[in-house]
């Protein structure tokens, strides 16, 4: 059901960061005295759990699959891009580094951080490439980084955040950067036009508050959509008229204003859960897919229906199913990309319930 002009109690933030070569950072997880000291991102972990952290074994290929095994050890990549010349950049979780792939030569290249804290380690989730550099988002250090793939050089910036964000998905869009903040229900857009230490947000508060927001896209009219949810209570389908809020904000006239001036919000489907991944494809067709079940839906932005697709049942071998006992597990899909009128999503395999 649509709902236009939802009440919302928060007012847009539009906010000015300074960004600084020093910062507080999270502490690390205790460790236990048994850690031996190799000199290598190893040490961030205590010896009896470096073989669940930090080995994956040799690279395994197959007619379809190749694998490559990243030289250094317990790196764990996570966030991956590539360039516009082919190669493969990705960020390295316990590292703070950025690495690239080189697909023609096999080759891999690692390139320090000065500003990262020895042993920090933090998630990054979005990272997006933009005209000669890399940015991605830092959930542990509340931040977004720049990265320079011509001067191999880190540039931060913090991430407005009240109490606990997880700066999440990320995308770039006629010189904005968006970032989703799953915990904080909020989007953020940076203008990364600007240079120097300084970042201006503009901050785009949840309709519901106390919700996650999860990932988002951009319509052929410029429109963003997100989803707000919670846990088993239902949630929100949202399209917000970014254009129409960027005329309201140049405006000399300008006065106090919620989010609702500028949003249509839908309720979801009673059936989806967990919306994680959100894609648009090239005829504004909204498309979600629901990592607590076996599902991912439509929404017609022209009817504004939404429909039902089921995956395939995941197989046994995946998700592990030795005792027999799981009666019902799903396929947890969990991000998506819309390619040449495809859309693509991994599955998660999760067991019922436990795809969080």
């Amino acid at each position: 059901m649509k709902k236009k002009g939802v009440a919302v109690a928060v007012f847009f933030a539009v906010i000015l960061l300074a960004s600084t070569a020093t910062f507080a950072f999270n502490s690390n997880p205790k460790k236990t005295d048994d850690v031996s000291i190799t000199g290598t991102p190893m040490d961030n972990f205590p010896d009896e759990q470096r073989e669940k952290f930090c080995e994956t074994g040799d690279a395994k290929s197959s007619a379809y699959v190749t694998e490559f095994k990243i030289p250094t050890k317990c790196t764990q990549p996570l966030a991956i891009t590539t360039d516009d010349n082919g190669m493969v950049w990705f960020g390295q979780t316990n590292t703070g580094k950025m690495a690239r792939f080189d697909p023609q030569s096999k080759q891999f290249a690692e390139f320090d951080n000065p500003g990262w804290p020895k042993q920090g380690r933090s998630m990054f989730w979005g990272i997006a490439y933009f005209d000669g550099d890399i940015w991605y988002t830092d959930d542990a250090y509340n931040s977004i980084w720049q990265f320079s793939t011509s001067e191999k050089t880190y540039q931060r910036t913090n991430y407005p955040t009240v109490e606990d964000s997880l700066p999440h998905h990320l995308k770039i869009q006629n010189n904005k950067l968006i970032v989703n903040d799953f915990y904080e229900s909020k989007i953020s857009v940076l203008d990364i036009v600007e240079t120097g230490q300084n970042g201006t947000y503009v901050n785009i508060p949840s309709p519901i508050p106390g919700s996650f927001t999860s990932s988002f896209d951009t319509d052929s009219q410029g429109n963003i959509w997100y989803t707000n949810w919670i846990l088993k209570q239902g949630g929100a389908l949202v399209k917000f008229d970014y254009n129409e809020f960027l005329e309201f904000i140049a405006s000399p006239q300008m006065t106090n204003s919620t989010a609702a001036q500028f949003s249509d919000v839908f309720d979801l489907p009673p059936t989806l859960g967990t919306p994680i991944g959100l894609s648009v494809d090239g005829s504004d067709n909204i498309w979600m897919a629901d990592t607590s079940s076996s599902s991912f839906f439509k929404f017609d932005s022209q009817s504004e229906t939404f429909t039902r697709y089921v995956t395939s049942d995941p197989n046994p071998s995946v998700y592990g199913n030795a005792t027999g006992l799981i009666r019902s597990p799903t396929s947890g899909p969990y991000w998506t990309q819309i390619d040449n009128g495809k859309l693509i999503f991994n599955e998660r395999a999760c067991k019922r319930n436990r795809c969080l």
